[in-house]
Parts: structure tokens; sequence; C-alpha cells
């Protein structure tokens, strides 16, 4: 499946507001199948999350670390929205982490005054409970005059993600990005990360904070691919150099966040995760 994003980028600042957040929550429920989940007996149980009524749920976003309760009055300083297929992007299927039931990939777009962030999260399906689960993390990063998702895939047989972004480096917030790279998205136990052109979170890169520096005379123990103790990690020896992402009090969860550029692109950053404070003291 695919769907071409960008345009709904424009029209964003118009969308009609349909909640607020509510219940600040550092801990997202979990997601993904566990070693006890049934296999599907049918087709109709493989593809239940078809059925699963996005609109309605309490969906996490990961911007304002807040729950968003889809019952929830709104405001003209802050409000949020989930894509349908008639509104924005529609929702898209395929089986993510292997366990033979279809998974999604579904978008909820927020905002605050004049700004407004555009995100595409994994909600797994959990035949135990009968409902969708959703990540915390987001696989897309796209913000007013920041980044733009140009089009998202979902390959059924491979469980992959694929993403062309759009980089903004330095146009007027009027006209979209020009530096245009794919990424490669997968589950792993779980966890959605970036595999392709570089292992590396999907989490929002914060603006970097410092100058350059090597990886190993900063770091000694390997990087954390997204803010907690029990996701994948990143080897030091993948990455050359990191920079310190935000300030140093901007964590989460006691992680700071660190960004580091891919080989042959000096623009995008990536980022990963370390709880070793002493990144930000430099």
């Amino acid at each position: 499946m695919n769907r071409r994003i960008f345009p709904a980028l424009v029209a964003a600042a118009t969308m009609i507001a349909t909640g607020c957040a509510q219940n600040p929550s550092d801990n997202p429920t979990g997601y993904g199948p566990t070693s006890s989940t049934p296999s599907p007996t049918n087709s109709d149980e493989a593809k239940a999350i078809e059925n699963f009524d996005f609109t309605s749920a309490e969906w996490y976003d990961a911007r304002s670390r807040q729950m968003l309760d889809a019952s929830a009055s709104s405001s003209r300083d802050s409000w949020w929205q989930v894509d349908t297929g008639t509104k924005g992007n529609p929702v898209q299927y395929g089986d993510l982490n292997g366990d033979g039931y279809e998974d999604a990939v579904a978008w909820m777009t927020a905002g605050e005054g004049n700004g407004y962030w555009h995100y595409a999260y994994v909600w797994t399906w959990d035949p135990e409970q009968g409902t969708a689960v959703q990540s915390p993390y987001p696989v897309t990063d796209d913000a007013s005059c920041g980044n733009a998702t140009k089009q998202l895939d979902i390959d059924a047989e491979s469980g992959e993600i694929t993403v062309a972004r759009l980089i903004r480096y330095g146009e007027p917030c009027s006209e979209l990005p020009t530096h245009e790279v794919t990424n490669t998205i997968k589950l792993e136990n779980g966890v959605p990360i970036r595999t392709a052109p570089v292992r590396a979170g999907v989490d929002r890169c914060m603006d970097p904070a410092s100058d350059s520096r090597k990886t190993t005379d900063v770091l000694s123990k390997p990087l954390k691919l997204a803010p907690d103790a029990d996701v994948p990690e990143l080897d030091l020896d993948r990455v050359e150099r990191v920079v310190l992402g935000g300030g140093r009090d901007q964590t989460v969860n006691d992680y700071h966040q660190v960004l580091f550029h891919a080989e042959g692109d000096s623009v995008t950053w990536y980022c990963a995760f370390t709880d070793e404070v002493a990144i930000a003291g430099g």
C-alpha cells in the first residue's frame, strides 16, 4: 500500500479540532505480541484490526507526552484529530510483528496555537484483549515549518514500513523541504526502529546543542533506540560522532537524546538515547 502524505500539511492549519490533551503520562501502555499470543484461525480474526475505531480511541501523543481522549472538548489553543480515509491519510494495514494478525499505521495531528505536528503511529493487534494497542513512538516527525512525509508504504510480506521524508534545511515555511531521504522501519521486540539507511530510533530529533564529538570519547555503553531500558540497542561502533540533542535538562525517562548523521548525508539528523549524563556536560 502507499499514500502520498504531504498535501495534508498545507491544510493542517484549517483542520477542525476534535479534542484536547489530558492525563499526562510518561509511561504509555505497553504493546506488541507476547509468547502466548494465539494464532488466528481464520481471515476474519487475522484482519480484526480493520474494524477498530481509531477515531474514538485514546491516543498517546509523543510530542506533548500526554494521553488524548477522543471525548474531550477542544479549544482554539489546543486541538487534535485522527486522520481518516476522507480527511487526511487513511489507515494502512499489514502484519508488522509476524504474529499472523494485521497491524496498522494510523495518523494523528495535534496543534497548539498556530503550530501543529502530524505523526503516524504503529498500532498492533492484541487478540487476547481484542483491541489494537498503540506504540508510543511515532514513525514520522512532520511539523509546522519542519519535516514532511512524502509517502509511506507498508510491505505486507516483510512487515517493513518505508517512509520517504522531506527534511527541512533552511527553506521558508511556505515551501516544502527539498532534501529527500527514504527510511526503512521494522518492529524489533515490539519497538519501531529505523533500519536503513542507518540504524536509529524513530523519535523526533531535537535541535543539536553541542559540537560533534567522537562517540567513544563521551560514551562507554550502547545507545538505546528509544528512551527506555528494555528497547533495542545501537552499538557504539555503528556511530562515529554524536551531538547532544536539546539542552542539559531535556531528558525523557532520564535519557538524553544524542544525534548523528548517516554516511554521505550531512543534512538529516538521526537520534538515539543514552543514560550517561556526562554527554550533557560539553
